[in-house]
């Protein structure tokens, strides 16, 4: 499966040989989740996702369809819903 990531996160460099410790600079805290739903693409079709880490600012899941950064989905989320947002990133497959 694919994954998306519907978050907005930040760039770090290592600029240094050594090891920087640098704060996470997301606005919310990111939390380990596994729930499943739907995910509806611009052109209106579904599929299965699974969401694997979730903030107040956004989620990342698996979903085995490919989406552009920027195409706007909605996920409809068991126990929780629908929620909208942007594709920000994609990230290669983990499984």
């Amino acid at each position: 499966m694919a994954e998306t990531a519907l978050a907005f996160t930040g760039r770090i460099r290592a600029e240094h040989k050594r090891p920087k410790i640098v704060p996470d600079r997301r606005k919310y805290r990111r939390v380990p989740v596994q729930l499943n739903g739907r995910l509806m693409t611009e052109d209106e079709q579904e599929f299965p996702c699974e969401v694997f880490n979730m903030s107040a600012g956004g989620m990342a899941l698996h979903t085995s369809v490919g989406c552009k950064v920027g195409e706007r989905i909605v996920a409809y989320l068991d126990h929780l819903g629908r929620l909208e947002g942007a594709v920000a990133r994609t990230l290669p497959s983990r499984r």
